[in-house]
């Protein structure tokens, strides 16, 4: 999941790098506001918790299915179809990703 803010002034992405998987756990985190730098326009500036979004991160999606091909080839080849379970893998993962990233978006402070 990547977390993320637009800059004020130039409208910029500005990801935000936590672990958190809940605005209540960003909170703990960092409080009620955050402070960010925006790499484009050079602006500081504190965005609050509700002003923070989360997206599915597409990295750790394309990771998890190349090794899941990778992985059913190899297993197919030497055990036959069962190795093509092996997609529920990525499946999964996305599965996680989009629930995680729906329950954040929701919950508001």
């Amino acid at each position: 999941m990547k977390l993320y803010t637009h800059c004020s002034g130039c409208g910029d992405e500005i990801t935000i790098k936590s672990s958190a998987t809940d605005r209540r756990k960003l909170k703990l985190e960092h409080g009620d506001q955050i402070q960010v730098n925006c790499h484009h326009c050079g602006k500081k500036e504190k965005q609050h918790l509700n002003k923070i979004y989360a997206e599915i991160n597409s990295l750790h999606l394309f990771i998890a299915c190349a090794a899941s091909v990778i992985l059913s080839i190899v297993i197919w080849l030497a055990f036959g179809v069962i190795g093509t379970l092996l997609i529920l893998i990525p499946l999964s993962l996305w599965l996680y990703q989009l629930n995680a990233t729906r329950n954040f978006n929701k919950y508001f402070i």
